[in-house]
């Protein structure tokens, strides 16, 4: 647990390795307009801001957690060449987290996703989630990713 300016902020990381490479795995990720292709619970409102890139910034956000449905907004930043992007809320946010995702190449191909959230503990908007099912929730959100950019797909950037 890691201390924040005046609350404890629990810090759930999951890993996995993937076959496809660095590159490809950063840019799918990074595609938030295709999270609900693999985290089915999550639903992109609005892109309300973009880089000049083309990169989402600044996304509104619906997902479902343990039955409620909560409306969020996340600003991203990214590292293109580390192959990192990091998303938070807006401390206005009645659900304040913030996380990140990074994909590291491995000798003779594909790579490793790591993925780390963190969030309030003792948040009554996160429904009083325990770290284990924070955590637990943190490995779901890798598997189910791992699943979707491994998967078959008629996308030019699978490689």
């Amino acid at each position: 647990m890691e201390s924040g300016e005046s609350r404890q902020v629990a810090r759930c990381r999951a890993r996995a390795d993937l076959t496809v490479s660095a590159d490809v795995a950063y840019t799918r990720f990074c595609d938030v307009e295709h999270v609900n292709d693999w985290l089915p619970h999550v639903h992109v409102k609005a892109v309300q801001q973009r880089y000049p890139t083309g990169l989402a910034e600044v996304v509104l956000f619906e997902s479902e957690i343990q039955g409620a449905r909560v409306t969020y907004t996340l600003k991203y930043v990214y590292d293109l060449k580390g192959k990192r992007v990091a998303w938070r809320t807006p401390e206005i946010e009645a659900r304040v987290f913030r996380g990140n995702a990074g994909f590291v190449p491995r000798p003779g191909g594909g790579c490793e996703l790591q993925y780390a959230i963190y969030e309030p503990t003792g948040d009554a908007s996160m429904h009083a989630r325990t770290v284990e099912e924070r955590t637990a929730y943190a490995e779901t959100v890798v598997e189910a990713f791992k699943r979707w950019v491994e998967g078959p797909t008629t996308s030019p950037t699978k490689s």
